[in-house]
């Protein structure tokens, strides 16, 4: 097979463009109404942006005392936008819309030079369209930029499988040391199929191959683990405690909390927190990826691009090695299966993750559609494929009661492409499968960008929370006390710490509100030995903080801290109990009065 660029016609042209107009268009609607998305990530910018060291640290916060849970590269880009456009919503998530228009882009592009603008183009659709993109690439969270740096590790990899040279495997090599520095190990699911199909078919002696994959192997650990080297041998005083970590060490962070707890079945760290908070947990069961709200993310085309896997490893011979589309699907297919697997047997996870499905997923379908334009009999099992797929698309959102108002379009296209093929039109029977397929995933996906849901975690129309927001439209995000910001604000200048607060989530809405330094006692989730109870009583003591806030409701945190709290310091008012919210009770939206997430017990411990 030659590998050359499809040349650009009239009708080529403007269907790219279409594509990428959708791509744009689904990621950029009503962008501007939103808030500042996740407020741990958001402080963590802002406070990037305050200090050089903050900057190459990643600090959470503006006083620099503890990282944000990942290393900093995916947050430096969000910075240096936030510096150029101003501190808002839309510079934070404009990093994640470039990376998924580029990311849709390169997959038209790796698919097109490979088999042709259509299923190129049919791929990239699929990226455009894939809920958890859209939901994903318009937040502040960094999956995207390692999506990205993801896929242009691939595209330079198949690049060196094809010539054998080693200078796009050095490429690549920077391409997946990016991707690690953005999120650390769940980047590395391309790399061992990579590698195989590389020593399986790459134009080179054995000899050169593993001499070239061990130079690339170097090249790749350098730029990966630069940072984590870096600071941990800076000394423990010379910058802030490693967030999320057991021990205060990068190393830590990247096989524990974003290691073990990420990419298997381990309920807990090694020497770190425990995985019970803020991640969301699925019943585990190799069926998780098709009946759960995961089926909303990134679902919607998982068993045709598993049955196209599967299909095409198996017909993967040794003799085919160096044959298109034989490797391709080797590649495309061990890195989806891995991706299913990881997220099939990962006790925590969030369902945003499932987007490391998508492109993979998507280049098989592209692959799919060319093999199927070959013969009439596999234009058939397409139109089978797809008519299965189809049926499967729609059952869960009818069980969900969403209105079936688009489902007869999606009928009537795979009506047409029955019909085609027994007219023999090939060409036209894959085309109308192709987007019969992704009718529905771009409806959720319209959705998804129109509600312009301000949440913390993004979730695509159709998953839980967006159900809720369907019956209950005046649920508010209430993250932080007003009434408590601007009585800290006034009454803490000259003071280095603004509060002092048991985690993140409670107090990254102040630093997002105020600008100023809030010290968390347990780092992200409540539970690092970042300071102990004596440090904060001596960081009172110098006056380098005076005021604490310790929930009542939170008995398992620190209790000694708490029974100091009460002896030494000061009761100064609790929250305002007249603020609605809601909460969920016995798995029904219950509107509840009293205290939202935020200052709700505040002690004056100034001596």
């Amino acid at each position: 097979m030659t590998y050359i660029i499809p040349r650009l016609t009239l009708a080529r042209t403007a269907a790219l463009f279409a594509v990428l107009f959708i791509a744009l268009l689904l990621r950029t609607s009503e962008l501007g109404t939103k808030g500042i998305g996740h407020y741990y990530y958001g402080g963590t910018v802002l406070s990037m942006m305050q200090s050089p060291s903050n900057f190459v640290f990643g600090a959470a916060e503006p006083g620099g005392s503890i990282t944000v849970d990942k290393p900093p590269l995916g947050f430096m880009t969000q910075a240096v936008a936030a510096w150029i456009f101003g501190f808002n919503w839309v510079s934070l998530a404009l990093p994640g819309v470039i990376s998924g228009v580029l990311t849709t882009t390169l997959v038209h592009a790796m698919i097109a030079r490979r088999f042709g603008f259509w299923p190129g183009t049919l791929a990239a659709l699929v990226v455009a369209v894939t809920p958890v993109s859209v939901a994903l690439d318009r937040t502040n969270l960094i999956d995207s930029q390692m999506i990205l740096a993801q896929t242009i590790g691939v595209a330079f990899g198949l690049r060196a499988i094809e010539t054998g040279r080693l200078r796009p495997l050095l490429w690549s090599a920077l391409a997946f040391g990016a991707a690690f520095n953005i999120k650390m190990l769940q980047s590395v699911f391309p790399l061992p199929p990579l590698i195989l199909v590389y020593l399986l078919s790459a134009p080179a002696p054995w000899a050169a191959r593993l001499r070239r994959l061990a130079i690339t192997g170097v090249v790749y650990g350098v730029v990966a683990f630069s940072w984590a080297v870096a600071v941990d041998l800076t000394p423990p005083d010379s910058r802030p405690f490693i967030g999320s970590s057991g021990n205060n060490s990068a190393f830590d962070l990247i096989f524990g909390y974003n290691g073990l707890m990420r990419t298997s079945g381990a309920t807990a760290l090694i020497g770190g927190p425990t995985a019970s908070t803020g991640i969301q947990a699925f019943i585990e069961s190799p069926t998780r990826l098709f009946d759960s709200d995961l089926f909303y993310n990134a679902g919607w085309m998982l068993p045709l691009a598993v049955g196209i896997a599967v299909i095409g490893i198996l017909a993967w011979r040794p003799r085919r090695a160096a044959e298109e589309p034989f490797r391709a699907l080797l590649l495309y297919g061990s890195w989806l299966l891995i991706g299913g697997y990881v997220l099939t047997v990962a006790s925590f996870i969030h369902a945003y993750y499932s987007i490391i499905l998508m492109v993979p997923a998507a280049a098989l379908i592209g692959i799919g559609a060319w093999w199927a334009v070959q013969s009439r009999r596999g234009a058939l099992i397409w139109a089978a494929g797809i008519s299965l797929l189809l049926v499967y698309q729609h059952i869960k959102p009818f069980d969900d009661g969403y209105p079936p108002v688009w489902w007869p379009l999606t009928a009537v296209l795979a009506v047409a492409g029955i019909a085609a093929w027994r007219m023999r039109r090939i060409a036209l029977t894959v085309s109308f499968g192709a987007v019969a397929i992704v009718i529905t995933p771009f409806v959720f996906s319209g959705l998804t960008s129109s509600m312009a849901l301000d949440r913390t975690v993004p979730e695509p129309f159709g998953t839980f929370p967006t159900r809720i927001w369907l019956t209950f439209h005046d649920i508010e995000r209430l993250d932080y006390n007003p009434d408590a910001l601007a009585f800290l604000q006034a009454e803490t200048q000259g003071i280095e710490y603004m509060v002092a607060v048991p985690n993140a989530a409670i107090g990254s809405p102040y630093v997002i509100h105020s600008g100023r330094p809030v010290l968390f006692i347990g780092g992200f989730i409540g539970r690092d030995s970042m300071i102990s109870d004596a440090g904060i009583a001596q960081m009172i003591a110098d006056g380098r903080v005076r005021y604490l806030y310790l929930p009542d409701s939170a008995t398992a945190f620190r209790p000694e801290l708490r029974v100091w709290a009460a002896e030494n310091c000061r009761l100064v008012f609790g929250v305002d109990l007249s603020a609605p919210r809601w909460e969920m009770r016995n798995g029904t939206p219950t509107r509840i009065w009293g205290a939202p997430r935020g200052i709700d017990s505040l002690f004056d411990c100034f001596p």
